[in-house]
């Protein structure tokens, strides 16, 4: 999963600085202040990797998204800059060393830069770097125009021109392009067995590290801020789908397959997700009613009455929180999920208790991202941490500024007992206050 972002001349941004995820981070502030824009940046590898054609290094436009041309991306709108996406994680790969394999784990750095030619209207990659903490461990230079590339190996710089020969571009990621055996022996032979060895054994870590990074991106699934309205019947499949879709509409499609399927492991993942709806206050469960062997129907129990009617019947809140307490339960280990506005039509109380689903549902193994103007959901947040359930180092809080030379992503961590340590900005929970404030004085004056 992605552990860190950094953009540079992106959009509203000069530079983000490392923005740090957590398990569980929140990105608040002021409407158009850039926080879709952050996970808009997370989204465009995930978009761009799934792409047929294998030149494009940077994919905009989608059937469900619409990020615009190189010049809606590029800060100020000038494309003579470059854009550099960079993005951190953490690796367990092998190694070999003193004859045997070894497990080692990395924490590493991919570094995407971008810049656009005007006259055949073409974004191109102009820099691919990987980092770990010791630096740059590969370098690769594309030619502004074919298809070579300069490639720099540390510990090898001086067999460049050979590298480049065995390393390939699809999309934006660069990896090895050969038969191990054939590539060994014709190292062996330019420069003998003991540097053959080095050299292979450079590439194959580096080759893991792409695949790793490649994995991740795969991993990343965006559910904007408007799901799919409910439907009174929908078609089935019965597949458990590999993602949940812009609007969450294949949610809907995997809570069914799995209750299909009625195995140990996805009968828990239904009771998980119907004990999180239970927690919101409004249903107390979920279930599927099949129409012959092609549809079937959603129907939910209310929490208190336990009136039962179609999802189509239920209310708007309940079908737009459904697809993303189904995707918090059951996407992959490894998973980076972003949500927008995850709250969206749910009353105040709700909006708390969603606050406790995501804390229950946070985990070392998946990085929850979330945008919201909910005051409710974040001081809940506030408040597992301070009963113990999770710690500070789970949570991680961006308040987005916005700012004349560039919107600044500004942290707000918080303490064991859930309070901020920094000072918010101005305008950051401040708004019940300021109502209050008004409030008071028309009294007085009445």
């Amino acid at each position: 999963m992605i552990l860190s972002l950094r953009c540079k001349n992106y959009k509203c941004f000069a530079d983000t600085g490392i923005i740090k995820l957590a398990p569980l981070t929140i990105l608040a502030g002021e409407n158009n202040s850039g926080k879709s824009s952050i996970i808009q940046a997370l989204h465009l590898p995930a978009m761009t990797i799934e792409s047929e054609d294998p030149r494009i290094c940077l994919k905009l436009l989608h059937k469900d998204y619409d990020y615009g041309s190189f010049r809606d991306i590029i800060f100020q709108h000038d494309e003579s800059k470059y854009v550099t996406l960079s993005f951190g994680a953490r690796f367990n790969i092998s190694i070999f060393a003193r004859g045997k394999l070894k497990p080692k784990t990395i924490d590493a750095t991919i570094k995407l830069t971008y810049g656009y030619l005007p006259k055949r209207k073409e974004i191109y990659i102009t820099k691919f770097v990987l980092e770990d903490l010791e630096g740059e461990f590969l370098r690769i230079l594309p030619r502004k125009y074919g298809d070579s590339q300069n490639v720099i190996m540390r510990g090898h710089e001086d067999k460049a021109p050979y590298l480049s020969r065995l390393i390939g571009r699809r999309g934006f990621m660069y990896r090895p392009k050969f038969d191990p055996y054939i590539a060994f022996n014709r190292l062996e032979k330019h420069y003998g067995e003991k540097t053959a060895r080095k050299v292979f054994n450079g590439l194959a870590h580096d080759y893991q590290i792409v695949r790793g990074f490649d994995d991740c991106f795969r991993k990343i699934h965006h559910i904007g801020p408007i799901r799919i309205p409910p439907g009174r019947s929908y078609l089935s499949s019965g597949e458990v789908a590999s993602v949940f879709g812009r609007r969450g509409e294949y949610a809907l499609q995997t809570y069914s397959a799995l209750l299909q399927r009625g195995r140990k492991e996805d009968l828990r993942k239904i009771d998980l997700i119907n004990k999180e709806l239970y927690r919101l206050g409004f249903i107390r469960n979920v279930d599927v009613q099949r129409l012959g062997t092609r549809y079937y129907e959603l129907w939910t129990e209310h929490a208190k009455s336990s009136f039962r009617a179609n999802l189509a019947d239920t209310g708007f809140g309940a079908s737009q929180v459904l697809p993303i307490i189904i995707s918090l339960f059951t996407s992959a280990n490894g998973s980076t999920l972003l949500y927008e506005q995850p709250e969206i039509h749910l009353h105040p109380a709700a909006q708390a208790e969603l606050g406790t689903v995501f804390a229950n549902a946070c985990s070392s193994e998946k990085c929850i991202l979330i945008e919201t103007h909910s005051e409710s959901l974040i001081l809940r947040i506030q408040t597992e941490v301070a009963r113990g359930n999770l710690k500070p180092k789970d949570v991680q809080i961006y308040y987005i500024k916005p700012n004349k030379k560039g919107h600044e992503a500004i942290p707000i961590p918080l303490n064991e007992k859930g309070e901020f340590l920094e000072k918010w900005p101005k305008g950051f929970f401040e708004e019940n206050y300021q109502e209050s404030l008004k409030l008071f004085a028309a009294r007085q004056e009445g």
